[in-house]
């Protein structure tokens, strides 16, 4: 076979592998988006991660207002706490760019019982703390989270549920965690059943 018949077959099954966007709408101390990550995500992520295309979204049922001296603060659902776990994780994630290491981060600081300063998921992976501090501090920590508010409200007006996962944009029944089916079984179903671990009871 002529070889740039061989590298057009290479190039066709590169191309055909299914992939499923997902946006997670979550929490920082949520204890169900928590669950999410550490009991759905992280069990099947090394075997469907090439299917995944995800964007992490920490805001969830969190409020912007002005303050009498014209500032914008934050009001989250768990506290204060939160909404400075949600821009830690935001200025995490502005800073690591590929998927892989971005889930890594968030699987060690998204479990119950993890460091609630969130300074020692920082350190783990190579970032300075005070500099993370100063960035949730500073005005691009407020754009940010002020976007997260942007595309997370009407979501949450849809489903009232954090975490919310949008599956290829989309937001239905499957969309709302608790009491949406396994995740494996979701992603089996957008992908067509075409990884290998589809057919494995276990992850």
């Amino acid at each position: 076979m002529k070889l740039w018949i061989i590298l057009a077959l290479v190039s066709v099954n590169l191309a055909c592998v299914a992939k499923v966007k997902m946006d997670i709408y979550y929490e920082s101390l949520c204890p169900d988006s928590m669950r999410f990550f550490s009991d759905e995500l992280t069990p099947l992520y090394n075997n469907f991660k090439q299917h995944m295309d995800i964007t992490f979204i920490p805001f969830g049922k969190s409020n912007s207002y002005e303050t009498a001296e014209s500032e914008i603060e934050f009001e989250c659902q768990h506290g204060p706490d939160e909404c400075f776990g949600n821009k830690v994780q935001g200025c995490m994630l502005s800073r690591i760019l590929d998927q892989d290491t971005q889930f890594a981060y968030l699987s060690c600081q998204m479990v119950i019982g993890a460091d609630r300063t969130h300074q020692t998921c920082v350190e783990q992976f190579g970032f300075d703390w005070n500099e993370i501090v100063q960035c949730t501090q500073s005005e691009f920590a407020t754009r940010q989270q002020l976007g997260y508010e942007q595309i997370t409200t009407p979501v949450l007006q849809q489903t009232n549920w954090v975490p919310t996962i949008a599956y290829n944009g989309r937001i239905d029944e499957n969309s709302i965690g608790g009491r949406a089916p396994p995740l494996k079984e979701l992603l089996c179903d957008l992908i067509y059943n075409t990884n290998p671990a589809c057919k494995v009871k276990r992850y």
